[in-house]
Formats: structure tokens, sequence, C-alpha cells
């Protein structure tokens, strides 16, 4: 028989225990908030704001370097640690990344 693991409550580290998490977790709150932000444009109920370049240089914009790059990096970084054995980014400097994006 196999003695029982305790368990153990969440922790503060958890969303950046694997770069995954924070960036995939990132990536769909952006994601929505860009949905609710470019509908709100079309139905009009922003009144007269654009930003610069107008409505679609935004969404041009937002795609690649908003949503495409978390997902990208979430990715990268957690397939690393499989690709070469090394324990990957995590904690502070992984923090850090993700306020960078941010």
């Amino acid at each position: 028989m196999t003695p029982a693991i305790p368990p153990t409550g969440p922790s503060g580290r958890a969303l950046f225990g694997l770069a995954f998490r924070p960036f995939f977790f990132g990536a769909a709150v952006f994601a929505v908030l860009a949905v609710a932000l470019w509908a709100a444009a079309y139905l009009g109920w922003l009144g007269g704001f654009a930003p610069r370049g107008g409505w679609l240089a935004w969404h041009l914009r937002e795609m690649p370097f908003g949503f495409a790059v978390a997902v990208i990096a979430g990715f990268l970084l957690t397939a690393v640690r499989t690709w070469t054995g090394s324990p990957g980014l995590a904690g502070r400097p992984l923090a850090a990344l993700f306020a960078l994006w941010l």
C-alpha cells in the first residue's frame, strides 16, 4: 500500500510555475477584452473615439502583437522544457517577461 500524499493548498506561485499558464490566461483575457471593444466600436457605443489610423489599423496590430505573441510565447517557453530537458522559465523571470508583454 502506498502512503497517502497530504493535500496541499493552492500556492501563489502556481500561475508562474509553467510558462503557458500566464500567457494563455493573458491571451484569453486579451481576446475577450478586444472582442468587447471591437463590438462596442461597431455598435457605435464609443461615440467618436477611434485609435490612430482607425479601427482596422488597430485590429491589424492587436491580433499579431497582442494575442498571437502571448500564445506563441506560452507554447514555446513550455515546449523548451521538453525539447531540451532544462527546467525552463518560471517564477520571477517568467513574471517579468509576462509583465513586459502586458
